[in-house]
């Protein structure tokens, strides 16, 4: 290469010359200069390696330049961004320095070994409707084709998949580990899932109490949370938006509560009556 090229000039300033003179001489004196630059060669190596991470490090920028609107991702310590890059918008825009790797699970480079190597994280190469990204101490499974859900993940040795779409120590708490909001967030997928309760394994999105499950010994009520199993329905009503949310002031009548997976609460028809009653056309509900 060219970069190797000007390191041998500038270490020998005749070793161009000298490499010329050699295809004028004889067969022996050919031979032995090819052993005298093979026993050589070892160390030119080592100098070498040093010489292009020295060179490197000198042209190493870390984020678009010049600055470009929606390209502002700046990549981490001992990476550079990659040669061609027209927009710099993730770890994948950076390459590591000579002797660092990318970590399987951070966006950081670590030093050559310092990392268990091979794992995916998500789809590769991109694939439209494959986005989902692995959770922490997970890889892609084997001969997955598109990646877009937790069942295309296989956690690490030592580890379990947790109903909540993550992964936990296999000696772990279920209680302790309850995911119950997106994760990472994501527009339009806001949804929190009520006391006692965690998001259902391999949703992409939480955007209803569909998307969530009750813990051991609770069940779902039909007004959007979980209740003990032993529950008074009068007890587990709820007649109004929760959390508060602007627009979504509607309390609905007496005999009645929140449909199941409503997300917003703003007129009759996102309640039901009790037991026993039905709705009637002026927007309450009678036996």
């Amino acid at each position: 290469s060219s970069l190797l090229s000007d390191y041998c000039f500038q270490r020998n300033q005749n070793y161009k010359i000298k490499i010329s003179h050699w295809f004028g001489m004889n067969l022996p004196v050919l031979l032995c200069a090819l052993y005298l630059l093979r026993s050589e060669a070892r160390d030119l190596q080592a100098n070498f390696a040093n010489y292009r991470r020295h060179v490197l490090s000198e042209h190493c920028v870390r984020r678009q330049e010049p600055y470009k609107q929606g390209c502002t991702y700046e990549c981490p310590e001992h990476s550079c961004v990659k040669s061609g890059r027209s927009c710099v918008n993730n770890f994948h825009d950076c390459e590591c320095e000579w002797g660092w790797v990318k970590h399987d699970y951070e966006d950081i480079c670590i030093q050559s070994g310092g990392g268990s190597g091979g794992c995916q994280k998500e789809q590769w190469p991109p694939k439209s409707g494959c986005h989902y990204t692995c959770p922490e101490h997970s890889c892609v499974k084997s001969g997955r084709t598109c990646v877009n859900n937790f069942d295309d993940c296989e956690c690490d040795h030592g580890w379990e998949k947790h109903s909540g779409g993550w992964c936990v120590p296999e000696d772990h708490s279920g209680g302790e580990d309850c995911r119950r909001t997106q994760w990472p967030p994501k527009t339009g997928c806001s949804y929190e899932c009520p006391e006692h309760s965690c998001v259902k394994s391999g949703r992409s999105c939480v955007n209803n109490f569909d998307d969530c499950e009750c813990e051991y010994g609770w069940e779902k009520h039909s007004g959007g949370w979980c209740v003990t199993e032993d529950y008074s329905d009068e007890e587990g009503c709820r007649r109004t938006q929760w959390p508060p949310k602007t627009g979504c002031t509607y309390e609905c009548p007496e005999h009645s509560c929140v449909k199941s997976g409503r997300s917003c609460v703003n007129n009759f028809d996102d309640c039901e009556c009790d037991y026993g009653w039905e709705k009637h056309s002026g927007g309450w509900c009678v036996r």
